[in-house]
């Protein structure tokens, strides 16, 4: 859980981050990681707000099915997207027309 204090402090920074590159691993010190990540997605999703407002490039080693945590990234200043898929993974073509839907209404 973020408290109030931390979660503001996280977002007066957050503003600054114009650039993310997002390759998730498994191993022992990621599994913080994993859970740290996920309880700011968490708090992001609660308050309805993008996790880094002004996010402009955002790059992403897509690990599993799941494209929910794509939302959170999200936003109007959003203007490249690469997104890598591991080869062990088949892309559903409804989740791929999900993301697509997002950028298009979110990031135009």
């Amino acid at each position: 859980m973020i408290s109030d204090r931390d979660w503001s402090r996280f977002m007066r920074y957050a503003r600054r981050v114009r650039k993310l590159h997002y390759h998730c691993r498994e191993g022992p010190t990621e599994r913080l990681r994993h859970r740290t990540f996920a309880a700011l997605l968490q708090r992001a999703a609660h308050a309805g707000v993008p996790l880094l407002p002004r996010l402009e490039e955002l790059s992403w080693l897509q690990s599993s099915e799941d494209i929910a945590h794509y939302r959170h990234f999200i936003s109007p200043s959003l203007r490249r997207v690469t997104i890598y898929v591991q080869p062990s993974l088949q892309p559903e073509h409804q989740h791929a027309n999900e993301l697509l839907q997002l950028l298009n209404e979110q990031s135009p």
